[in-house]
């Protein structure tokens, strides 16, 4: 079975959101940004990446996920909430994602490049391409939600966090980053340049 099926969605590739200027700057930002493969997949860039997730969320020791993500407990339900071009999910999740149902959502078109990414590394995955703070699924559905440097970029992180842990089912696990405040050249250089 697929995330999609699962939940239900068989009948939505795009959900129809009506996002602020912020959200559409975001969107058109990060859709250009996971365009651009050269600047993500060398092995040393994955490598790093990878290692800086297994720090982040298992205290760098990989049999921690190993656990979470049993099979002999079934297929759980994965939702990537801002997955991009899938990058850090593949990373972090890697050969559990051929024992799981995972769902990456974006706001925005990167999601094709995260399904042809899968499609290429033989990974099972359905993407929908919608705004995290107007998700088209019902309450209590995921037994994992990963959310890996996205949820600072939504209008509210406050307000994305809530959203995203109704989502969650009772005794899930929501893994999430945000960045530290930013520097002023970096501030003015997200703001202007982009």
């Amino acid at each position: 079975m697929s995330a999609i099926s699962r939940l239900h969605l068989e009948h939505l590739k795009k959900a129809q959101t009506s996002s602020s200027s912020n959200q559409v700057q975001t969107q058109d930002t990060f859709g250009f940004k996971w365009s651009k493969r050269e600047t993500y997949e060398s092995p040393a860039v994955q490598e790093t990446t990878r290692r800086w997730l297994f720090e982040r969320y298992c205290g760098g020791d990989l049999s921690v996920l190993d656990r979470w993500l049993d099979p002999a407990h079934g297929p759980q339900l994965i939702l990537d909430a801002g997955c991009g071009a899938g990058h850090s999910g593949m990373l972090f999740f890697d050969d559990h994602l051929r024992s799981h149902d995972y769902l990456g959502v974006d706001i925005s078109n990167a999601v094709e490049m995260a399904s042809h990414r899968f499609l290429e590394r033989g990974f099972p995955g359905d993407f929908l391409q919608c705004d995290l703070m107007d998700l088209p699924i019902p309450d209590d559905s995921f037994d994992l939600i990963f959310s890996e440097g996205v949820l600072h970029h939504t209008d509210s992180t406050e307000l994305a966090i809530k959203s995203l842990a109704k989502k969650l089912k009772p005794g899930g696990r929501f893994l999430f980053y945000v960045y530290a405040l930013k520097s002023p050249i970096r501030e003015y250089t997200d703001d202007l340049i982009r």
